[in-house]
């Protein structure tokens, strides 16, 4: 059984890196830098 509550959250940062790198993600319609700060904003 895993314990969600003690795995640390990624940063908005590298985010978008794993969405582009590992999951192939384009940003054609939000920039990356546009969909980090979305991320960082919303996590609350």
């Amino acid at each position: 059984m895993s314990d969600r509550t003690n795995k640390p959250m990624m940063t908005s940062e590298h985010l978008v890196v794993k969405m582009r790198d590992e999951k192939g993600i384009t940003f054609k319609y939000v920039t990356e830098e546009k969909a980090e700060v979305y991320l960082r904003d919303s996590k609350r």
